[in-house]
């Protein structure tokens, strides 16, 4: 025996008590209920998805709040591989990150430094 699909919406419901008038065998009569399924999860899935985006447009913001990074390229020795330079908006310096990771070690907290982080200095750890 085929298990039982327990739909969520009554409109589901009554197109499966009509799929099961029909005069098909049962196994299709289950496959086209299972795919009935699918589709109310994916039509719960649109409803929800879009009552969500109705209520929050008023509040949300018109554009994006961090500017994208501007791009750079120019040609470097090695034929092929180009010098790329991105440069963000960002207003946070590695000395703001430095007291950031100062206040942490305060805390108990251990650090370790990245040797490609910080290029010509080596880890004392």
């Amino acid at each position: 025996m085929l298990p039982p699909i327990n739909y969520r919406l009554n409109d589901f419901k009554m197109i499966a008590g009509w799929i099961d008038k029909l005069k098909l065998p049962p196994i299709i009569r289950w496959f086209i209920k299972s795919w009935l399924f699918g589709l109310e999860t994916y039509y719960i899935d649109h409803k929800v998805r879009k009552t969500v985006d109705d209520a929050i447009a008023p509040v949300a913001p018109p554009e994006p709040l961090i500017e994208p990074p501007t791009y750079h390229s120019e040609p470097s020795e090695v034929e092929g591989l180009p010098i790329l330079e991105y440069k963000y908006g960002f207003t946070r310096t590695r000395d703001q990150d430095e007291g950031r990771l100062q206040s942490l070690s305060d805390t108990g907290v251990e650090r370790t430094r990245s040797p490609k982080a910080h290029k010509g200095t080596t880890s004392n750890s």
